[in-house]
């Protein structure tokens, strides 16, 4: 199950992880020049969803984040550093 936050949530509810997660891969996709739709293609995720996951929104789950990780060649464990 998947467990989404609404957009005009107030950032103090987002679960620290999820933010990290979240501000750590933007940061590594953005620095590996891809765009969300290149990740979206290679995953096979939605855009909206990626977007989601990028503003701590959506839960992912960790198969998911080990995908993401290897698009922007990082391991997941550098991802979810605070």
């Amino acid at each position: 199950m998947t467990t989404r936050l609404p957009a005009n949530v107030d950032a103090s509810q987002i679960p620290e992880m999820r933010k990290a997660f979240a501000k750590n891969f933007k940061a590594a996709r953005i620095k590996a020049g891809l765009r969300q739709v290149d990740i979206c293609e290679k995953a096979g995720m939605s855009q909206p969803y990626l977007s989601e996951v990028e503003r701590g929104l959506s839960n992912i789950s960790l198969d998911n984040m080990e995908i993401l990780a290897a698009l922007v060649d990082k391991p997941l464990w550098v991802l979810l550093k605070p």
